[in-house]
């Protein structure tokens, strides 16, 4: 389930949801290998979903400036959650 273009949810099994995150911090990066930009990759492990929302939403309002932003935020993400029950009940 892809929360944004960075963050993904993905469940392990019945005993772990894991939040997933990708991203390109310097396009200037390339890999020898690939020839692609070098992609970043984080995984969080959590007993539920729950607590992956929560560190989802903390880590998405760790980057806002100013109480504005964190209002901006808040609202896309409640978007993003919109348009995923309306997909999961298609």
């Amino acid at each position: 389930m892809k929360l944004d273009d960075k963050f993904s949810v993905v469940k392990e099994d019945q005993y772990n949801w894991v939040l997933r995150c990708r991203e390109v911090k310097d396009p200037n990066n390339i890999s020898k290998k690939t020839g692609k930009p070098v992609v970043t990759k984080n995984d969080w492990y959590f007993p539920t979903l729950k607590l992956l929302l929560k560190k989802y939403l903390d880590t998405y309002l760790g980057e806002s400036k100013d109480a504005k932003e964190i209002y901006k935020r808040i609202e896309e993400v409640e978007a993003n959650i919109d348009k995923l029950v309306q997909a999961g009940s298609s």
